[in-house]
């Protein structure tokens, strides 16, 4: 009766949605809906490809989810990000629901031949790491029975396939695998108030995540505990993860499907409420994304109703990977690179400034872009391995101790090849110590 409330055999009555989008190869592009489309969303109107890139054929998969459309060729834009505009899909009701008009992105590969006796590869990795945040419970753990590394095993490997010089943050090793990065930040049948509470702890022990993959609130149905109000705690952490690090990108998913009584409350007081609860953090600037990981996830890919089986644990890390290539390329967070610190050193001859994102090193390196109002002269420029901190060596400020200095950064291009730009003339007042 749950399950009918919220969804019939074609979908529920939401609109579809753009799930992800890849470019596949050069000729081919890939878009994944929310939920089953009608067949007339092959027709090539429906798709425009900026840059003149002409659609020439669309196909819809068996599932009806997925379209694929082969275009005139994307090779003059490798290594850009295109820009597709989506409308008039239509799901499968009677009634149908037709989709808002949207624009995504797609990431063009960078792809190499090998010589004609082996397969073809992909690049190097880029040297600057996308740092991904792996935040959850059980799921996040997984069973060392079933997949050492549960999810993350495999998503490391899809990542560096795909380009991603991949770097997994947390304070914890639990269920490692070989040949990965085995942080994470998973503890396992805890309530959502324990992640609440100890974020602050956690985060200040790590690297400032660009993605954090969120995946929680189980728990607190197996217990039963309050389950009416879970939706409103989950709220509370992600704020709480948004007030921490503002400039990471936060994926929140809703929850797994379950062949127990469990998968009931979670279908009437959690699951419906996941996405709007995001929107509305959305809307109040919190730097966050919904994604769909339950519809990934199928029942014969769990091996006991409750915990996904090897296959299982393989979907959810396709899923992940195809949110975070909504929200990052291999170079970084799409988007601007922003100021995330500014600091001084006890000599009162060094501004260290934290990015956002990398950052090139001809940008950081041209003394132009900083500028101080308060006669303070750039004597070097340092940037450090990972191009995210840059060090300004200057001229002695100590007869500026206990007052405020005013910089202003201009200039900064992040790693991508679109070389975006921070914000023009961003300001920040820098407090002297005495």
């Amino acid at each position: 009766k749950a399950i009918k409330a919220v969804t019939g055999p074609l979908g529920d009555n939401s609109k579809p949605k753009v799930l992800s989008a890849e470019a596949t190869s050069l000729t081919t592009i890939v878009i994944t809906f929310t939920k089953p489309i009608a067949d007339s969303s092959t027709t090539k109107s429906f798709y425009e490809i900026e840059n003149g890139v002409a659609v020439k054929n669309v196909s819809l998969d068996n599932g009806k989810r997925v379209i694929t459309i082969d275009t005139s060729g994307l090779d003059s834009l490798i290594g850009k990000l295109v820009r597709i505009v989506v409308g008039f899909v239509t799901d499968r009701l009677n009634k149908p629901n037709q989709m808002v008009k949207t624009e995504v992105y797609v990431s063009v590969p960078i792809i190499t031949k090998a010589p004609t006796f082996a397969p073809t590869i992909f690049s190097l990795l880029p040297q600057t790491t996308l740092r991904v945040m792996p935040f959850g419970g059980e799921l996040t753990v997984g069973q060392a029975s079933v997949e050492p590394g549960g999810y993350r095993k495999t998503l490391f490997r899809l990542m560096r396939e795909k380009g991603y010089n991949v770097d997994f943050v947390g304070t914890k090793q639990t269920n490692s695998a070989d040949g990965i990065d085995n942080d994470h930040e998973a503890t396992a049948s805890k309530f959502i108030s324990f992640y609440d509470k100890f974020a602050d702890f956690w985060l200040d022990q790590i690297d400032y995540p660009d993605v954090i993959l969120l995946d929680v609130g189980v728990y607190d149905f197996e217990e039963g505990r309050d389950i009416e109000t879970a939706i409103d705690r989950y709220d509370s952490l992600i704020k709480t993860i948004s007030r921490l690090r503002p400039f990471s990108h936060i994926i929140a998913t809703n929850l797994l499907y379950r062949e127990d009584i469990v998968n009931n409350s979670i279908g009437t007081f959690f699951n419906p409420f996941v996405e709007g609860i995001v929107d509305k953090n959305k809307a109040n600037g919190v730097n966050i994304s919904f994604f769909d990981l339950r519809s990934f996830v199928l029942p014969s890919q769990l091996i006991d109703g409750v915990h996904p089986t090897k296959e299982g644990y393989e979907a959810m890390a396709d899923a992940w990977l195809r949110a975070i290539k909504l929200v990052a390329g291999p170079e970084g967070l799409y988007g601007k690179p922003e100021i995330i610190s500014t600091d001084t050193s006890p000599d009162f001859n060094k501004f260290i400034i934290t990015f956002s994102k990398p950052i090139s090193d001809s940008s950081a390196q041209n003394f132009d872009n900083f500028v101080f109002e308060d006669g303070i002269d750039i004597t070097h420029v340092q940037i450090d391995e990972g191009k995210r901190v840059v060090t300004l060596i200057t001229t002695s400020y100590q007869k500026f101790s206990g007052s405020t200095l005013t910089l202003t950064v201009r200039g900064i291009t992040d790693r991508t090849k679109n070389s975006n730009t921070i914000k023009t003339n961003t300001v920040r007042k820098i407090n002297i110590s005495e």
